[in-house]
């Protein structure tokens, strides 16, 4: 696959502005955020389509 100047660009400002998240906010995500990250998380590529990751949902505010 060949990413464009400006796709190779873009993909390069997201790699530095990743971040390690230790402080959470409290309100909760609305559920379309969620919805949209279900939908690009079956879409990203694993090796031989094993989707070998797990997604919890924690909601209890004590954990």
């Amino acid at each position: 696959m060949q990413f464009t100047a400006a796709e190779a660009e873009t993909l390069k400002t997201i790699l530095r502005w990743r971040r390690d998240v230790r402080h959470f906010r409290s309100d909760p995500v609305p559920e379309a955020v969620l919805d949209r990250l279900r939908q690009t998380m079956a879409a990203a590529p694993s090796v031989g389509n094993a989707r070998p990751w797990r997604v919890l949902r924690v909601q209890d505010k004590t954990l």
